[in-house]
């Protein structure tokens, strides 16, 4: 209240909203000033000011690609720390590296290998990569039965990303699977992340019904007073590159399906207690069953798959099963169809090689399945509803009894072959 004394506080945002909000009298006398993080061209000013030192305490030259590098990828890839701060830890890592390894040069090609170590993400297409990208409809066929319109939209969008046509401020891509249960919608979720990050787990999957009633934002993004840490801010700290499959996404409430329109069209997602989660790594792919008795009935009727795939959108919205603004946000809306019975023979043969694989490598035995059986299995395990949902209880109940009962009875050695024509 003196008139002759000026302050000056400095605080974190957080720090700020919990001592003003219940303090009258800090909200009368300080007015809130909010400093930004520095952007491009003055934040490069201010690392070419402040790198003097480290280049003095290292003993290296530090490069202007460098510094422009840094500025470019590491707000991009590295989201839990402030410019110039995070720019300034880069740089003095590289350096860092380049004085152990006798290097007199920090480049950009050194800050590139410093952030992908510090966010977890590849940022050069390297040679694997490149074969994967150029490769990878061939490669999800040999796991996804059908459904080539998925698999090319999959292909086509990481495609663009990887190849820098993509701003960096949204997903890696992001689709709605539609389509009856059993027909490969959660299938191409788990080999796109075998496939293109190299590991099953980098698959978070969330059973979207958990999230259907009043407490679902919670439990997915947090609590308010304690700061507990909710579902996806785990998920995504532990694999900031992965696939996010929101399977059977119209069970959620409205309220999550709200809060999901920021992440799938920012990349981004605000907990309850204000901590940012980053996305922009990642793939989304949301999975509906919604609509899949249209899509059987119509299909049936000769319709064409494209006129299906546009009206079943249509109705959707219609039926308020989905809002507009929500569907409008996905790069893709990807219509999934019922399997035929050629096509359930294909899921038997890939899901037989499977276990021939595992076979060979914990007993070195050779499986080998007649195709007389393998056509029985797929008749038996083929459902136009259900899709292949059922199979996998066919094949454990009657194919993996039929090849124990063979191990025990015939006892074979390691690097024989097992051969089975009947149950």
């Amino acid at each position: 209240n003196r008139p002759e004394l000026r302050i000056i506080a400095s605080t974190l945002p957080d720090s700020q909203i919990e001592l003003v909000k219940n303090n009258q009298l800090l909200r009368d006398h300080f007015t809130s000033i909010e400093v930004s993080a520095p952007e491009g061209n003055d934040l490069t000013k201010i690392l070419l000011t402040d790198i003097d030192s480290i280049e003095h305490k290292y003993s290296v030259f530090i490069s202007y690609r460098a510094i422009k590098s840094t500025v470019s990828l590491a707000s991009r890839y590295i989201k839990d720390q402030s410019s110039p701060s995070r720019e300034l830890n880069v740089i003095e890592a590289a350096s860092t590296i380049a004085h152990r390894n006798g290097l007199k040069i920090v480049d950009e090609n050194l800050i590139q290998q410093v952030i992908e170590e510090e966010s977890h993400v590849p940022i050069q297409v390297n040679k694997t990569e490149q074969e994967t990208l150029l490769n990878l409809v061939p490669e999800l066929h040999t796991r996804v039965v059908g459904q080539d319109e998925a698999i090319k939209q999959l292909s086509d969008a990481l495609m663009r990303s990887r190849s820098g046509l993509t701003s960096g401020q949204r997903p890696t891509a992001s689709f709605m699977f539609l389509g009856p249960t059993g027909v490969g919608k959660t299938e191409t979720a788990k080999a796109l992340a075998q496939i293109y990050f190299g590991d099953q787990s980098k698959l978070i999957r969330l059973d979207m019904a958990e999230y259907s009633d009043e407490n679902g934002l919670v439990k997915l993004l947090g609590q308010d007073k304690s700061k507990a840490p909710g579902v996806l801010y785990d998920a995504i700290q532990r694999n900031p590159s992965s696939v996010l499959l929101l399977d059977e996404i119209e069970k959620s409430s409205r309220d999550v399906q709200n809060a999901l329109l920021s992440l799938i069209d920012e990349g981004r997602l605000t907990t309850n207690y204000g901590k940012v989660l980053d996305f922009t790594n990642s793939i989304i792919i949301a999975s509906s069953n919604a609509g899949a008795d249209y899509i059987v009935d119509q299909l049936g009727k000769k319709v064409t798959f494209a006129e299906v795939s546009k009206n079943l959108v249509n109705q959707l919205m219609a039926q308020k099963i989905y809002l507009p603004e929500f569907l409008n946000r996905f790069d893709g809306i990807i219509v999934y169809t019922p399997l035929t019975l050629e096509q359930m023979r294909q899921v038997v043969q890939i899901q037989v090689d499977r276990l021939s694989a595992k076979l060979q490598q914990e007993k070195q035995i050779a499986l080998s399945v007649s195709p007389e059986l393998l056509d029985r299995l797929a008749t038996k395990g083929y459902d136009p509803i259900f899709g292949a949902r059922a199979l996998e209880r066919i094949l454990r109940a009657d194919l993996e009894t039929a090849i124990a009962r063979a191990i025990i009875a015939e006892q074979p050695a390691p690097g024989t072959k097992l051969t089975l024509r009947s149950l």
